[in-house]
């Protein structure tokens, strides 16, 4: 039997994924190699230098339903930090804003009793309640693609993907028609939704909904979120 010579172009977590995965099931036999064109392995995971300040340039959050990704942490004996609590001796607390281009209008405070306090002056009571149990029901269907693929399972399309996990519908509308239809309209969507929007993906709720409720989840909204230490490329 001739063994396999396999390229796998592109270096980013998906292309080490990939080499890693196609190592667990073929073996040592198969020849694997990864090109990238940087000196460096991570892709979206890099870290830059910015005036002196190491920032990640995207992947700096991971979420705890990530199965491979938690996994690939475990496995290589990384550190889980939370978000944006990476460097020792800890600092000055953080806080996030939203600006309406005049003013914050919501700011969140070092007490989570007096940010939800806040946030429901500003916001109510059911928009992010609803928001959640949206959010919620999405990343469980989305989490039921590990017993597909851990059964063999492969797809020829998202579109196919999304239609065996029951998220078919989110392709088909925008985020903003999503969340309306989810009980959430007017102020918590533009200044809650679309702002996470634009974080996570450089977008607003005109997305399609399967990307919106992602970026949504991605918020900590569907579960907690960690780091790893020293950053999120170490895995790769």
């Amino acid at each position: 039997m001739i063994s396999p010579n396999i390229a796998v172009v592109g270096g980013g977590i998906a292309g080490c994924s990939a080499a890693w995965f196609l190592r667990q099931a073929l073996g040592e036999g198969a020849a694997l190699t990864v090109y990238e064109r940087d000196a460096q392995l991570g892709g979206r995971l890099a870290i830059l230098d910015v005036g002196g300040t190491q920032v990640e340039s995207g992947g700096t959050i991971i979420h705890e339903t990530n199965r491979y990704m938690a996994g690939f942490v475990d496995d290589l004996g990384l550190e889980r930090v939370e978000p944006h609590q990476r460097d020792e001796g800890g600092g000055e607390s953080e806080s996030v804003g939203v600006w309406d281009g005049r003013r914050f209008a919501f700011r969140t405070h070092d007490s989570a009793l007096l940010t939800r306090l806040a946030a429901v002056w500003r916001f109510g009571v059911m928009a992010p309640l609803r928001l959640q149990r949206a959010v919620e029901r999405g990343v469980q269907q989305w989490n039921h693609v590990y017993e597909h693929l851990e059964g063999g399972a492969a797809f020829d399309s998202p579109s196919a993907l999304c239609s065996e996990l029951g998220l078919a519908d989110l392709l088909q509308k925008d985020g903003r028609q999503w969340l309306a239809d989810s009980g959430v309209r007017g102020r918590f969507v533009d200044q809650y939704a679309t702002p996470v929007g634009r974080i996570m993906y450089g977008q607003d709720v005109s997305m399609n909904a399967l990307a919106t409720s992602i970026a949504l989840a991605g918020a900590g909204l569907a579960g907690r979120l960690f780091s790893v230490g020293g950053g999120n490329r170490r895995v790769c």
